[in-house]
């Protein structure tokens, strides 16, 4: 029982480090390795190595390719698609809840983060602006009390990173501070449909956004 713990604890490290080291685009989409190179790297048995990448192709990020190694997954103009429309569905239930849900201090945080994205757009801290923007979605989904909505989100937003490859920009306008602010303005009031249709039209911007940068480095 011991050992399968031990090799169950093994497993779920180099899961967790090779999947990190995907999102962070440490390791780039269409790169290629083999069982043997990962076991090197974390001097691990061939199992542990084959359970960690088991759990990566359940994910999406690597596929398989038998006798030969493994690749990392790039990213498709459908997978961008279904992740900002399951993003999508995931921001609206926050509002959502959260408008039911959250007490007043709670949206007084949420407006403070929403602020605190005005003071990234000064050029000197530009390079931060993508922290607060993720702190304030974040912090949406945290105020809605469902921990599940919670990571999803997480889970959405760091497969989301990875389009910083294909020159997808992280930097928000002032007219994205406003809609954030606005959000937590009709949360407040209860004015769910239209801090619901606000959020939809946010995150079909950065869609928009993504698609087009995607397609001018594809062409």
């Amino acid at each position: 029982m011991r050992g399968r713990t031990k090799n169950s604890d093994l497993v779920t490290q180099i899961y967790e480090s090779l999947r990190q080291d995907i999102i962070g685009l440490r390791i780039k989409p269409g790169e290629f390795f083999t069982e043997r190179q990962i076991s090197e790297i974390y001097n691990a048995s061939p199992t542990s190595v084959r359970g960690a990448l088991s759990l990566l192709k359940h994910d999406g990020l690597v596929k398989v390719f038998p006798h030969k190694g493994y690749m990392i997954s790039e990213i498709t103009l459908e997978d961008m698609h279904n992740l900002f429309q399951f993003r999508s569905v995931l921001e609206n239930a926050n509002i959502y809840y959260a408008a039911q849900y959250a007490e007043k201090e709670q949206l007084d945080h949420l407006e403070l983060l929403a602020e605190g994205q005005e003071t990234s757009l000064e050029p000197e801290t530009h390079s931060n602006q993508t922290e607060p923007n993720t702190e304030f979605h974040l912090y949406l989904a945290q105020i809605t009390g469902n921990p599940i909505l919670l990571e999803q989100l997480i889970n959405t937003i760091e497969k989301l990173q990875r389009l910083s490859w294909m020159g997808t920009p992280h930097k928000f306008t002032p007219a994205s501070v406003d809609e954030h602010r606005e959000i937590v303005k009709l949360i407040r009031t209860k004015q769910v449909a239209e801090a619901q249709a606000l959020m939809r039209k946010h995150i079909n911007q950065v869609f928009e956004i993504a698609v087009s940068k995607t397609l001018k480095k594809v062409f």
